[in-house]
């Protein structure tokens, strides 16, 4: 008998999509979504439903504020659907609202209880005020845990004095299958981005994301001006609140000729930039785990990931990439000149899929999740 799994989520992401259609392949499971887009950047949700394979449900009545939803309807689905595992997403209302249900004198249905939680070494390790009361509470309701990685699992054992037994990995990971097959199609859009911003005879590292402080993109522009030649592009995916401040400084640089902001994008012109790439660099400060560098390593380019990011713990072999500090410039720039000295030239002929560089595979990290849901 397939476990029935019922995950309550925020919203759709794409870096969520594998996950679940994963899940539905071994067990009965049943999505619901509780927002109609992420709060931080919206993504075409229409599209991400198509590529759903299981069955979900959008519950958008109730209240909320910022960040904080309250659903209704939550009980009339647990006693409707009878869950063997429900999962909530982080220590937020709805990790409460579970909590409270499953204690309920009103439920006649009993069911393992998880939380699936994003966090970084950094912030495992450091909650804030609030989120440690909120914490405390839900750790001593919960089941068991979905963590990112290993780091934060022993964090979380021996600093939470959550029994490692009732812990599994889970980290932030789309099939590098899906991946590969999205990037390849994208060939067409790749070739005009490389005609139209004339990339040809160029090295190219890319950054992809929001343009926030938390990015600490500047260091990136620093480290950048101070390390590339002429002949290298930074080409910076995404769009923010930064960003007429980041412009302003690659101006006071000197390298507004080398540095192309190429916008936000998605589907197959955001995997055309991943198929002209060469080296990836993510700097950020603070990073729950950094979904880009499961893509980059998935369609075979290697990264610099500040160590402070939940996604660090995806580089395990040389030929992937390394760690930096994203509070040491000098590092940086001494691990981006020597990646870029291992880096040819743009040209038509590699400008295609190049061989994978992920060794995490999803589809054995959720044939674990289930064996871990059995024996919870």
């Amino acid at each position: 008998m397939k476990k029935r799994v019922l995950i309550i989520h925020p919203a759709l992401a794409p870096y969520r999509i594998d996950l679940f259609n994963s899940l539905s392949d071994k067990s009965e499971l049943f999505l619901v979504i509780l927002r109609d887009n992420l709060i931080a950047q919206e993504f075409n949700q229409a599209e991400l439903k198509k590529q759903l394979h299981c069955d979900w449900r959008l519950i958008l009545t109730g209240f909320g504020f910022k960040a904080y939803v309250f659903r209704f309807g939550l009980l009339k689905l647990i006693v409707e659907f009878k869950p063997d595992i429900v999962i909530t997403s982080e220590f937020n209302v709805q990790t409460i609202q579970l909590a409270l249900i499953k204690d309920s004198f009103l439920l006649r249905h009993d069911f393992k209880f998880l939380t699936l939680i994003d966090d970084s070494p950094e912030v495992a390790a450091k909650p804030r005020k609030i989120k440690k009361v909120v914490m405390g509470y839900c750790l001593s309701k919960l089941d068991g845990l979905l963590l990112g990685s290993d780091k934060v699992k022993q964090i979380y054992s021996d600093l939470h004095q959550f029994p490692a037994k009732r812990i599994a990995i889970c980290p932030v990971l789309q099939s590098h299958t899906s991946i590969r097959q999205k990037a390849a199609r994208s060939l067409p859009d790749a070739l005009a981005f490389a005609n139209e911003y004339q990339l040809y005879k160029k090295k190219l590292v890319l950054f992809v994301g929001r343009l926030s402080k938390e990015k600490n993109i500047p260091l990136l522009l620093n480290s950048f001006a101070n390390t590339a030649d002429a002949g290298t592009r930074l080409i910076i995916i995404g769009d923010g609140k930064t960003k007429r401040e980041l412009a302003h400084l690659v101006q006071e640089l000197g390298v507004g000729d080398r540095v192309i902001f190429a916008g936000r994008h998605e589907d197959s012109k955001l995997y055309a930039w991943y198929l002209l790439g060469q080296l990836l660099i993510l700097p950020s400060l603070f990073e729950r785990f950094g979904a880009v560098v499961n893509e980059a390593l998935a369609v075979g380019i290697p990264v610099l990931v500040s160590e402070v990011a939940g996604a660090a713990s995806l580089i395990s072999r040389p030929e992937e990439g390394e760690t930096f500090s994203p509070y040491n410039q000098q590092e940086l720039e001494i691990k981006m000149k020597k990646w870029l000295s291992r880096i040819s030239a743009l040209s038509r002929e590699n400008i295609r899929l190049k061989p994978c560089l992920q060794t995490t595979s999803l589809d054995d990290t959720t044939t674990e999740l289930i064996r871990f849901f059995e024996n919870l």
